[in-house]
């Protein structure tokens, strides 16, 4: 019984000792939510092991990268307003200019707190912390989206009766650099608590003329602040100041970032010891990319998550359905689950959650993904540039040997490289494969296998032109329809892939490869039905068509809502004409009404699902369900003015006019060809008309819809220029 009560009491002295250690841990306090913004902080700087209590949180909490798209430029200012709406958004045209309620603003001429009421109409009553330029930032996000609320995460703690704090400045000599305020403001551009002024920096001893955190004075104040808040944010922008100020030396530069560097992970310590991790969360996040990965083409940054329910993880979110990563916008409604508030605000993005890590090193596997990114990235450019400057060339150079010279003599050459055109998004697909992770040599292997797939289809295919466009199709669409269905593994790492930096697109068949499923779907399907026509194929024909519809519509599968409208107008339209029907206006009106019953279905089939399994066809139609018809139109609008901007500047809308200039000139001239060609292959030729009217849907139904459509006419242009070319020589051999 004594030896029982010994260790009784053993136990609580434990128990007492390790509560005075820690006396934030011995109080049965709320959860809180610390977020630090570690502005330009590089997921190298993690990885070189130069940040020890950063790396720490790394392995004992979830980790990974994310993406900063903005609805402006990926700039810190931008990135908070979209971190504190919860949804994409974007700052004004000047700074975030936060202030303390009582601070001077520009050289104290007038109280901050009184300004705002000037300008704003509300009394900033007790709040410590307010937005002077709230109005601005309004305004330029109702322009985008009149759900858009800055600050509904504030807005939403609020409501929920708690209470908000906000330290730090990312200040440079003449200019205010506020942004932390715009993550922990509510709707009104207020903030509880904190110090956003200028005692929160010091002159820089190291650079002459320019600042720096006062670290000492940023945590006595976060202490002083801890027990009156829930949620607090602290922004450590040095990194920032460095890229920003003089330039220097390489080394003087990385000797400089190295010793803030060690500040910013002393203070980062300091916090990780202060919260508690059965109680609270510390989410550490980089709102911007450092200028060394941009200059990699990463724009991606670290993320860190640690607390209850993130431990020894790895982030996952359902925006991004991806391992390892998760979006800005996903940071709010993290903390608002976390601290059990429901807002009453649309969010776009979703909660991030934790996967169980299993192997040795979660350091290493995120180097991969971030070295992988880059490498496709920087690969990402100059391929895809030549790939759409080959076409061009090509397909004019194909133009003029069938006009102003001895076709026998050329063409053969001028075929050759026009069918190669048809081969490069299978074999860009499969690049993946090459274990060369030297730029140089892997586009030259690229090449190398460019050229042995054509060479080998034509040795295989002999003199016919349809049976080599009839096996490259048929082996892309089967290719893509694997990938598609086993996770998008090739798509996501092939240059003709969607980036995930970029943010765009991070699961499902982007529009690169499904203006190719389309063109290569139609292709395979009239060819095989020119050769082997039956009642028996045209029935084969419809079910390979569905097959493709279901994939591209599948919300399980990534849902390409823009796809499948495209998909099954060029493919209804495809069996009309090969079925021998009439085209009529009744049809054409019947035509659109199955797209429409189709994306309907679609939408509703996806909004049964859970939240954060639906795709963006669920999240598109609850959104427009809450928000109405401004938010329908804000939809719109919003992909309509980019699909305007990347018609006005991508290199794809060069491609797709030269295309459809070929096809244009390939109908009259030469002469009596294109009717020949119609005689003896109709079929193939109602398929081109299919492809081409797949091409104008997608233009029209997708925000990046120039892109889809060129990869579409690819499957136009050069089947019909082979075949003009084999005709011109003594015709084309079945």
């Amino acid at each position: 019984m004594k030896r029982i009560i010994a260790v009784a009491a053993l136990v609580c002295l434990l128990v007492l000792s390790l509560c005075l250690t820690n006396p934030a841990w011995g109080k049965q306090e709320e959860p809180k939510v610390v977020l630090i913004l570690i502005d330009r902080l590089s997921f190298q700087d993690i990885e070189r092991a130069s940040c020890p209590n950063i790396t720490g949180l790394w392995n004992r909490g979830s980790a990974g990268l994310m993406n900063t798209r903005t609805l402006g430029a990926k700039d810190t200012d931008d990135a908070c307003v979209t971190i504190g709406a919860g949804r994409m958004a974007r700052s004004g045209p000047n700074e975030l200019l936060g202030f303390d309620a009582d601070e001077g603003y520009r050289f104290h001429q007038r109280r901050a707190g009184d300004l705002y009421q000037g300008l704003t109409g509300y009394n900033p009553g007790k709040h410590e912390v307010l937005l002077l330029n709230l109005p601005e930032i309004i305004a330029v996000n109702q322009e985008d989206s009149a759900k858009t609320v800055p600050g509904a995460l504030g807005e939403s703690l609020k409501q929920a009766g708690l209470k908000t704090c906000v330290l730090g400045n990312g200040d440079l000599p003449g200019v205010y650099r506020r942004n932390g305020v715009a993550v922990a403001m509510d709707a009104l551009g207020l903030v509880d608590f904190g110090e956003v002024g200028e005692k929160c920096h010091v002159l820089s001893g190291r650079a002459p003329g320019t600042w720096e955190t006062d670290y000492t004075f940023l945590w006595d104040r976060f202490r002083y602040y801890w027990d009156k808040s829930d949620f607090i944010v602290v922004e450590l922008s040095d990194l920032t100041r460095l890229e920003a100020g003089e330039a220097a030396l390489p080394d003087a530069f990385l000797r400089e970032r190295q010793r803030l560097l060690h500040e910013i992970d002393f203070f980062v310590g300091e916090v990780s010891r202060q919260v508690n991790p059965l109680r609270d969360l510390l989410i550490l996040v980089s709102p911007s990319p450092s200028q060394l990965d941009k200059d990699s083409k990463v724009t991606l940054t670290p993320l860190i998550v640690y607390g209850p329910g993130f431990e020894k993880g790895i982030i996952y979110s359902a925006t991004t359905r991806r391992d390892y990563l998760a979006a800005n916008l996903d940071i709010a409604p993290t903390i608002l689950k976390f601290l059990g508030v429901k807002s009453s605000y649309l969010m776009e993005g979703r909660e991030i959650e934790t996967h169980a890590f299993i192997g040795e090193n979660k350091l290493g596997e995120v180097a991969a993904l971030f070295k992988e990114t880059a490498f496709v990235n920087q690969l990402r450019a100059p391929l895809v540039k030549g790939y759409v400057g080959a076409e061009i060339v090509v397909l004019l150079l194909m133009l003029f040997v069938l006009f102003f010279t001895k076709q026998d003599k050329y063409a053969r050459w001028v075929e050759f490289l026009v069918f190669a055109l048809a081969c490069v998004p299978l074999v860009l697909l499969v690049a993946p494969f090459i274990p060369v992770r030297n730029p140089v040599g892997f586009v030259g292997l690229t090449v190398v296998l460019l050229l042995a797939a054509v060479g080998t289809i034509f040795r295989a295919a002999g003199s016919s032109v349809l049976n080599r466009f009839l096996t490259i199709a048929l082996l892309t669409v089967l290719l893509l329809d694997i990938d598609v269905i086993t996770g998008c593994q090739l798509i996501k790492s092939s240059v003709l892939g969607y980036d995930p930096s970029s943010g765009a697109r991070y699961y499902g068949i982007g529009n690169e490869y499904m203006g190719v499923l389309i063109g290569t779907t139609i292709i395979a399907a009239t060819i095989a039905y020119q050769k082997w026509r039956n009642r028996f194929w045209l029935v084969g024909t419809g079910a390979f068509f569905a097959l493709q519809v279901f994939i591209l519509a599948a919300p399980n599968l990534g849902a390409n809502a823009g796809g499948t409208i495209a998909a099954l107008a060029a493919f209804a339209l495809t069996v009309i004409l090969m079925s021998g029907l009439r085209l009529r206006a009744r049809t054409v009106l019947g035509i659109g009404l199955l797209v429409v019953c189709l994306v309907v279905l679609m939408a509703a089939l996806d909004m049964q699902r859970p939240p954060e399994l639906q795709s963006h066809i669920g999240r598109a139609a609850n959104m427009i369900i809450s928000g109405g018809w401004t938010e329908a139109y804000g939809i719109i609008t919003r992909k309509l003015a980019m699909n305007i901007k990347l018609i006005r500047y991508t290199i794809w809308s060069r491609v797709f006019l030269v295309s459809l200039a070929t096809l244009a000139v390939l109908l009259y001239r030469p002469h009596g060809v294109i009717k020949s060609i119609g005689e003896e292959y109709p079929y193939v030729l109602r398929g081109l008309v299919g492809v081409v009217t797949g091409a104008f849907v997608a233009l029209v139904f997708n925000d990046s819809g120039i892109v889809a459509a060129a990869t579409t006419t690819i499957f136009a242009a050069s089947p019909l220029s082979c075949l003009t070319l084999t005709y011109m020589k003594g015709g084309a051999r079945k």
